[in-house]
């Protein structure tokens, strides 16, 4: 069992990846590990991704159904963002049923998200980074095993790199990232 894994933990890890390929690769593992674990495994990404990552787990693996959940990240941001714009009472009221819920099993959640990501990369970075807060806040209050978030590193400045580091617990490592110019 590696850090990510331990469930007694409630860490927010940050993985940084420049092609698309070495995310999948990442996050099919980490959905496995979960299940593996008897976990919930909750996946808010992008259609591309989540396409990438349904192949992935059906060419591999056998997902029970009860324990994966995934869901559009341009969706669930719909709900509670407008224009760079938070309204965390509507996140709450998003959110909030949406994680007692799952909770109700009384198995761990693990999620991996690109909310934030999407946010970030329209040029919200404030936004990015307040919703980064926000769920640092209820992974204290929920019985989250692994919050992971992925950002892609082709927009990110030094200082920049510094502010998301600040909301993360973790760096996930994995590909070599490339130095251009």
């Amino acid at each position: 069992m590696n850090a990510l894994t331990a469930p007694a933990m409630r860490r927010h890890g940050v993985y940084f990846y420049q092609h698309s390929d070495f995310l999948t690769k990442r996050v099919h593992d980490f959905v496995l590990e979960g299940v593996a674990l008897g976990e919930t495994v909750v996946v808010v990404a992008t259609e591309e991704h989540r396409k990438a990552l349904r192949r992935a787990l059906v060419q591999g693996s056998a997902i029970q159904k009860t324990a994966y959940l995934d869901m559009d990240a341009e969706e669930y941001l719909s709900g509670f963002c407008a224009g760079g714009v938070l309204d965390k009472d509507r996140y709450l009221a998003v959110v909030t049923p949406f994680l007692t819920q799952v909770q109700e099993s009384g198995r761990p959640i693990r999620l991996y998200g690109e909310g934030v990501t999407v946010l970030w990369n329209r040029g919200f970075r404030q936004a990015a980074l307040e919703l980064e807060q926000w769920w640092n806040e209820l992974i204290r209050q929920y019985r989250f095993s692994t919050v992971l978030c992925g950002y892609g590193v082709e927009a990110q400045t030094a200082e920049e790199l510094v502010d998301v580091l600040a909301m993360h617990s973790h760096v996930c490592l994995g590909e070599a990232i490339e130095r251009t110019g």
